[in-house]
């Protein structure tokens, strides 16, 4: 699994970043984008979610894995990469082979993992050393609890009838 940015940070290694990019584009790589705009409050929120991904390298199958590549994009140099639409931020898009899908589901790491997992075909289900606590199905169970929980607490606020 390999990261890369494109941020002011590395500004003069943009031109080596997106021709590497889109060399991967063409390849049968994973890639696993952001495109984000500094100061966005919807990025600002979603964007330590996003970075938590890097937590799977220390998992020895992801860790292992080249095809993956999981890319930080600022949006001012979004223009360079030929990405598709990028409608509004942050725009998260999964590249293979020339084809390019948006992501549409939940910005939370628990939704990104299965995403990924799903696209890269990657089957950690039964791995016990995960980094995030547990397999897909104790993942599931951990958001299952969290929504119990909130309807047990919107149960209680309603007014009974009188």
């Amino acid at each position: 699994m390999k990261f890369l940015k494109i941020d002011k940070d590395n500004k003069g290694s943009h031109h080596e970043i997106i021709k590497t990019l889109h060399d991967l584009f063409k390849k049968d790589k994973h890639v696993f984008m952001l495109v984000y705009m500094v100061g966005c409050g919807h990025c600002e929120t979603m964007r330590p979610e996003w970075k938590q991904i890097e937590n799977l390298n220390k998992n020895p199958v992801y860790k292992k894995n080249d095809n993956i590549i999981v890319v930080d994009v600022d949006g001012a140099y979004k223009n360079n990469l030929n990405i598709g639409n990028v409608d509004g931020y942050p725009s998260i898009k999964y590249i293979n082979n020339g084809k390019i899908d948006d992501y549409n589901g939940d910005r939370t790491l628990d939704a990104f993992i299965p995403w990924i997992e799903t696209n890269s075909g990657i089957d950690i289900a039964n791995i016990k050393d995960s980094p995030f606590g547990g397999n897909k199905r104790m993942r599931k169970s951990r958001k299952s609890r969290k929504s119990r929980k909130s309807r047990k607490s919107r149960k209680s606020k309603r007014i009974p009838k009188a």
